[in-house]
């Protein structure tokens, strides 16, 4: 957390416990990993980086300190023992998703009309609002509409303290419908007043929503039983990823090659027959529009590459093939034995 927020701390503190010293280190700045820019994760569709950000908004005393209290696994009662000046608006915590270990790091925004550009800046949002306060989701819906409706932020509304009376919301409409409207997920619900430890799916789903912000997740459960979970833990397993890393370098290899050898063809000849290689290459022109199925070294060496291009796009079908194969074969295996 202090890594996060404040760098030179973090360095100071390092220095202090005297880290390059006890790892052999020139400096304590060995210890920080810089991850690549966030545009690049969202283009590439895939992201590096193992700590999310998450911003809580909602209306003052809506259930946001529980939220994060409850990534720390406080329930009710143990926060009823802590005072409000050791409160922190920060809370981080490790997540589980699909067998990955994951930081969230949620970030308690107070109460404003107008949210600032740092405020806004994070890799998910959760707007929080109270079930039995009838004003409670204009605010969260206000919000949405001025900054991340047409923004790339995932966001998610949460329904705290449903362990109430649910009241109708004082909105046009409903929070369900809202979500539909805009392609949301739908509302969670979500309580600190349990006896054990709160639950923390929904911090696994705001996780899920952070690493693939580019996916509109139609699952989130976060059960890793059904078919949507099961074909993630396949997609994002170390097989599949060396295997599509094995196929994509042995292609690209064969079309180097391929390069490689119309270089060496072109660069055969010696210095002294340019006239020569001059009149070929005009023999060639002129033969471009003379023929019309054999001759020109041009239409031969677009032959090959397309050729190449053709291997490279079916050894890519037949590899997805068998792995969309795959996935449905090990999910009609595990239908079959929950029938049994």
């Amino acid at each position: 957390l202090t890594t996060y927020l404040d760098v030179q701390r973090c360095l100071e503190y390092l220095g202090y416990l005297g880290y390059s010293i006890l790892t052999e280190q020139e400096s304590q700045a060995s210890a920080i990993t810089v991850t690549r820019d966030k545009k690049i994760d969202l283009q590439k569709k895939q992201t590096q980086r193992n700590v999310f950000r998450c911003n809580v908004i909602g209306m003052k005393n809506c259930g946001k300190s529980g939220v994060l209290q409850a990534l720390l696994g406080r329930n009710l009662m143990r926060q009823k023992k802590i005072r409000d000046d050791h409160k922190s608006y920060y809370a981080i915590n490790t997540v589980y998703v699909y067998g990955q270990e994951k930081y969230l790091l949620l970030h308690d925004i107070s109460e404003s009309e107008f949210l600032t550009e740092a405020e806004i800046i994070c890799d998910v949002v959760c707007l929080v609002y109270d079930v039995s306060n009838p004003k409670s989701f204009e605010y969260c819906a206000r919000i949405f509409k001025q900054h991340f409706m047409d923004s790339r932020i995932p966001c998610l509304i949460i329904a705290a303290k449903s362990d109430l009376h649910d009241v109708k919301q004082e909105y046009s409409i409903s929070p369900t419908d809202f979500c539909r409207k805009h392609k949301m997920p739908p509302p969670q619900a979500f309580t600190c007043n349990t006896a054990d430890a709160p639950s923390k799916d929904i911090f696994v789903k705001l996780t899920t929503m952070a690493m693939y912000p580019h996916a509109r997740l139609r699952c989130m459960c976060t059960c890793n039983r059904c078919t949507f979970c099961i074909c993630q833990n396949f997609l994002n397993s170390d097989l599949l990823q060396s295997v599509k890393n094995k196929i994509f370098t042995a292609v690209l290899n064969r079309l180097r090659a391929r390069l490689a050898e119309w270089g060496a063809m072109l660069l055969a000849d010696d210095e002294g027959s340019i006239t020569h290689q001059v009149h070929a290459v005009s023999s060639v022109e002129d033969s471009i529009f003379m023929e019309s199925s054999h001759g020109p070294l041009f239409l031969e060496a677009r032959h090959v590459t397309q050729a190449d291009l053709k291997s490279s796009t079916f050894w890519l079908r037949a590899s997805f093939g068998a792995t969309v194969f795959a996935v449905l074969g090990f999910a009609m295996y595990k239908a079959l034995l929950k029938q049994r």
